[in-house]
């Protein structure tokens, strides 16, 4: 690569290195609100910008998986606010077409569908990422979207199928660092899943039949 590309090319590794930065420091606080929540806004605001400027000087030399890492990383960047964004959503998804291998681009589009609450889109993009690499991260992202899923379950098997899968992820992305904490939440969380759904629909049939009429009174 020429000078220009060089100098593209480090922007890009820096941009990647503040990115890991922010997001380290965004998950040992609590940034949904006050100060903590300020704070990690304007340093979202100013790596996207960052991005933006390099998006507006991409060099020849930039290949369109070069490209696609940078919409990926400008998406990632914009997903560690707590909220949905659609700019983020547009990142990523142009990053997914640029490179449809691309692993991040569509574990990250799958946290974003999350927030946006279209579990279907978040499922898909989830299971696309596990198709591009075996990763703890896409499991763990997958068990928890199946969980929420539940609640759109058109059948008591529906719902079990999801949570038997969900429950089946957590342990298979717990096996892969057995010291990490946010997969024995997620673990957790699926087993007690697993536990409460046939309690609830017990309670529910209890209700039912209490409020039913009996057949010798018909």
């Amino acid at each position: 690569p020429g000078s220009s590309g060089c100098v593209f090319f480090q922007a890009m590794e820096d941009l990647q290195r503040d990115f890991d930065s922010l997001k380290a420091w965004s998950l040992e606080h609590s940034c949904s609100y006050g100060a903590d929540g300020e704070e990690l806004a304007r340093g979202v605001k100013e790596l996207t910008e960052r991005a933006d400027a390099l998006l507006e000087e991409a060099v020849a030399d930039a290949t369109s998986q070069h490209r696609a890492a940078l919409h990926c990383l400008r998406g990632q960047i914009l997903d560690l606010l707590p909220m949905y964004s659609a700019d983020a959503e547009q990142s990523l998804s142009q990053a997914a077409k640029l490179d449809p291998e691309n692993f991040w681009a569509w574990l990250t589009l799958g946290h974003t569908m999350w927030k946006k609450d279209d579990l279907a889109s978040a499922q898909k993009c989830l299971r696309q990422a596990m198709d591009k690499q075996e990763s703890h991260l896409a499991m763990r992202e997958l068990s928890r979207v199946l969980r929420s899923s539940t609640a759109s379950a058109k059948t008591w098997d529906e719902a079990h199928q999801m949570l038997q899968e969900s429950l089946s992820l957590a342990k298979k992305a717990l096996l892969f660092d057995i010291e990490d904490g946010l997969s024995w939440s997620v673990l957790a969380n699926a087993y007690l899943s697993n536990f409460w759904l046939p309690l609830t629909m017990l309670l529910i049939l209890t209700a039912l039949f209490k409020r039913s009429t009996p057949l010798w009174s018909v």
